[in-house]
């Protein structure tokens, strides 16, 4: 598996003095698209294609509380490759011991059509050597909801944008968050990315929780459902 060390800064750290969720995303994230590039697939070279990985989702089960004063060792490896989609899993490890596993999605597009496509050979032969042992922890697609109560509206900033040009995957999924009761502790988090969110789109933001978790999804301009996110208490 491909590897780094990272360590937390002070603005990883939220009000309860834990690392925040949308850190750990964000590192992860970061691992791929790092790893991605050590295969002999850059963003240069991707973006010369007009290609992007772009991500269907998550799937992150915390195991143990992470502490903030100590580095963490990531590890990301991709389980299956196909023509238009691969799977990775991760892990996480601080002190020798596993705090977190997660499995992603990533698919290829075209970003100038933004139409999903099947990987070109070259991008293909680079991974589908890789076979890492499946990590038990199957990615679930999260279907939109009907029956949810509406909570709130926010715009889409120019600071959330990211290379693609739409809101970024970890700033939606923050955004989600800020709704989240404050006293809800989270064991698993599942994520669905459905469409892509620009900036200055008004988001409509829909929730459910109770005492085994919740339900937030995020709807666009266009009164579509576009990122659901399932929590586990």
């Amino acid at each position: 598996m491909f590897c780094k060390e990272y360590t937390f800064r002070y603005s990883d750290i939220d009000y309860k003095e834990e690392i925040k969720i949308s850190t750990i995303i964000d590192i992860l994230q970061d691992i791929s698209i790092l790893h991605s590039g050590e295969e002999g697939c850059p963003r240069d070279k991707l973006v010369s294609m007009s290609i992007a990985w772009l991500l269907l989702g998550w799937r992150i089960k915390f195991l143990n509380p992470l502490d903030k004063n100590k580095s963490i060792t990531v590890n990301t490896g991709i389980m299956n490759i196909k023509k238009y989609e691969a799977s990775r899993s991760y892990e996480i490890i601080q002190d020798g011991e596993l705090k977190i596993i997660a499995t992603a999605v990533w698919f290829t597009a075209n970003f100038k059509k933004m139409k999903v496509i099947r990987a070109p050979e070259e991008i293909y032969s680079s991974y589908k050597c890789i076979n890492e042992k499946d990590n038990g922890l199957e990615f679930i697609k999260l279907r939109a909801r009907n029956d949810l109560l509406k909570v709130a509206e926010f715009e889409v900033r120019q600071s959330d944008i990211d290379t693609n040009n739409h809101m970024n995957n970890v700033k939606s999924v923050e955004a989600a968050l800020d709704y989240l009761p404050r006293d809800m502790k989270i064991s698993e988090l599942m994520v669905t990315y459905r469409k892509s969110l620009y900036v200055n789109e008004k988001i409509q933001v829909f929730t459910e929780f109770n005492e085994n978790g919740g339900f937030i999804q995020l709807v666009n301009s266009s009164d579509e459902p576009s990122v659901m996110i399932s929590i586990n208490a």
